[in-house]
Formats: structure tokens, sequence, C-alpha cells
């Protein structure tokens, strides 16, 4: 993904566009653009090696922050310490734009852009293959991002060997045609 491109995830209402790259700031920061359109929801995750910082420009983000419901405004800010559980959520009927950072940056670029690419390509919506690609996803990425929920994330262990051995990528990778 280059600076200034934005991606989409449909299944979330997100979009983003990077700011600084771990590459580009010897990988201690990795900062987004980040737009949660009305209705969009982020499911319960946390970040078990980086500390995340989020600043509110515009719209009202609802959080919950390790347990605890809470409301950002424009020019509020949360920072949420390692290993923190939280959802994001727009319930307004205005887009929320926000500064998102990640620190350290670890691989957040690629999981961002992947994560993405999976989901506007429906691979994470197929009954069967669904399950399979999100293991191998949580698997490659399960430094940066951990679902919230303990066995979510001890499901996608135990399937992402199979999914590895059947030939899923955690990572999106485009196919030649």
């Amino acid at each position: 993904m280059n600076r200034g491109e934005y991606l989409t995830n449909p299944l979330s209402g997100e979009r983003i566009a990077v700011i600084a790259r771990g590459a580009t700031t010897g990988g201690q920061l990795y900062s987004m653009d980040y737009f949660l359109a009305p209705g969009g929801n982020v499911r319960e995750h946390f970040h078990p090696n980086q500390e995340m910082t989020i600043r509110v420009l515009s719209g009202t983000l609802s959080c919950t922050i390790g347990g605890t419901p809470c409301i950002l405004e424009p020019g509020q800010s949360a920072v949420l310490p390692p290993g923190t559980r939280h959802t994001q959520s727009n319930l307004g009927t205005l887009e929320v734009h926000a500064i998102e950072e990640y620190r350290p940056a670890l691989a957040m670029d690629s999981m961002f852009e992947s994560a993405f690419r999976f989901a506007a390509s429906g691979a994470f919506r197929s009954r069967i293959k669904g399950p399979l690609q999100a293991a191998a996803f949580r698997w490659k990425f399960r430094r940066e991002s951990r679902p919230g929920q303990r066995r979510a994330f001890l499901t996608a262990m135990a399937l992402a060997p199979i999914a590895l051995l059947l030939g899923y990528r955690g990572r999106y990778e485009e196919r030649a045609a």
C-alpha cells in the first residue's frame, strides 16, 4: 500500500491511509489516517505487544476500552497499553476521522493491508474457506493483534496448521491472472 492510498474494509466500515511506516521510523511507529463509517464496528481485540493511541479529529467514536464504555469526541484521545482489549464503533450519522498510532510498528502495515484486502476479496466470508483463511491470517499476525475472546484465538491457532498445510497464507498476495 502506497502512502496516500486508501484501503477499505467492507466488513467493518473502516478506511485507512498510511501516515508513517515502521520501515521509515526505525520500527518505532506505525501511524495511519483512520475513518469509520456510520454503523461501522470493530470487534473486540487487543494488541499484545504494542501501545495504541487513537486521537479523534471529527465525528464521535464509541469505544469499550478494558471493559469500560467510553465516547471519544473531536480533540480527545486514548492511549491503550499493550494487551488492552477494545472495540470501536460509530453509532452516529457522520464518518469518524481519527489518527491511530502503534508503538512499536511490528508488522502493522502488512497486517492492515492483508486484513482489508482479504475482507474486500470475500476471503473471510466463505463458510468453509473463511475460517481457514482467518486462521492463517491470525497466525501470521499473532504478535500484532488478537481477538478479544480467548476461544476465538485458540480456535484460530488450532486451525492454523491445517490452513497452512492446505496452502492458505496469512499475508495477502496478489494472484497473477
